[in-house]
């Protein structure tokens, strides 16, 4: 199925694109440096397992403009590394986990690093997977078993806790951290089936949610609650259940008929793309849940018959309701990130410049 890539990403040929910029027809030759943007998204490409071309596309709002390899072109040609895994653009900060460099880089909003962390545990890598923030602390996942705590001020680690097995997303909701225990190494077997509970102000675990098996990735709706995407298998019936976790009791429950491989939220809404490995992209499934009133409010939000080769992740601008759903392709060529409206038309599509596009990430200077 389309998910193991995470642990099982075939070998590709290597793409790094020298160019400043990459334009589809539509958009305007780029002439500005990026320290022009005063409003856009960041796009991550995770790039082909092994071959260090990870990369980062900028979006202006403003002019529409697309640029590519903006990292490397900011940093005097640095590249990035070996699968970019998340962005979080937090403060006057952005944070970019690189999974097979055990990389993580702070730079500013220009993407000019700042500094880098290298986690390690027992003279052995740890590997940074996903990222989140509150309370001027930058959490993130290391995919040997630890929550990591960064302070935004000295730029370092500070404290860790051991959760479980091979942790993924984390989210923070009602003074409370939720990390999703994937146990994903185990594959084909023997996954994790938890999420940990961690108090923010001791960094400890306090309790394990059950939830099914192969928990991966969560998002929060405004009234606190914590949905999960859980893969199980890739193949059981329970696999790519969607699941609602009360944070005030800590409790879990499958929501029903709902399936889904990636998701966003908008905060009263979720937006769900249920694609699995080789499908067509006619049956592609894209439900939206109201996620106020607990209920199934469409099962195509893309309105006007956009069709998306190979859903590989989607986000909202919380300013405007705009829907990025990126396009990994065949993971051989570059990817294409569409923006929709919120009623669900199409926007724009633009070229991410790199392979495995991952999620758009919003930032304002």
């Amino acid at each position: 199925m389309k998910l193991k890539k995470l642990f099982l990403f075939l070998c590709v040929s290597s793409f790094l694109a020298v160019s400043f910029t990459s334009c589809s027809d539509d958009d305007p030759v780029v002439l500005e440096p990026i320290e022009t943007i005063r409003e856009g998204a960041y796009i991550l490409n995770s790039g082909g397992y092994g071959n260090n071309d990870a990369s980062i596309a900028a979006y202006d709002f403003a002019t529409k403009a697309v640029y590519t390899n903006v990292f490397w072109s900011q940093n005097k040609k640095k590249i990035l590394g070996d699968t970019g895994q998340d962005l979080l653009v937090y403060g006057s900060k952005v944070y970019t986990a690189v999974y097979n460099s055990n990389t993580i880089f702070i730079t500013d909003k220009n993407l000019k690093v700042i500094d880098s962390i290298k986690p390690m545990r027992n003279n052995q890598p740890s590997y940074p997977r996903y990222l989140a923030a509150s309370g001027g602390k930058v959490y993130v996942t290391l995919f040997d078993g630890y929550l990591a705590q960064i302070d935004t001020a000295t730029l370092k680690i500070e404290k860790q806790v051991q959760v479980g097995r091979n942790p993924e997303n984390v989210v923070y909701s009602n003074n409370k951290l939720y990390v999703a225990n994937s146990g994903g190494m185990a594959y084909p077997a023997n996954y994790d089936h938890t999420v940990s509970v961690v108090d923010v102000a001791t960094l400890t675990v306090s309790k394990s949610i059950q939830v099914v098996q192969n928990p991966r990735l969560m998002q929060t709706d405004n009234q606190g609650d914590i949905y999960l995407i859980s893969m199980s298998d890739y193949m059981a019936d329970d696999a790519y259940s969607l699941q609602r976790i009360d944070t005030k009791t800590d409790e879990s429950e499958v929501i029903p008929s709902v399936k889904a491989a990636f998701f966003a939220s908008s905060g009263t809404k979720l937006y769900i793309v249920y694609s699995t490995y080789g499908i067509d992209p006619k049956n592609i499934k894209y439900t939206t849940y109201d996620a106020i009133n607990e209920k199934v409010l469409s099962e195509q939000f893309i309105t006007d018959g956009t069709l998306i080769q190979n859903p590989n992740g989607i986000n909202v601008d919380p300013s405007t309701g705009n829907i990025y759903i990126a396009d990994a392709l065949d993971f051989k060529t570059t990817g294409n990130m569409y923006v929709l409206s919120s009623e669900g038309k199409l926007l724009k599509k633009f070229d991410t410049g790199s392979i495995g596009p991952v999620g758009a990430h919003f930032f304002k200077k």
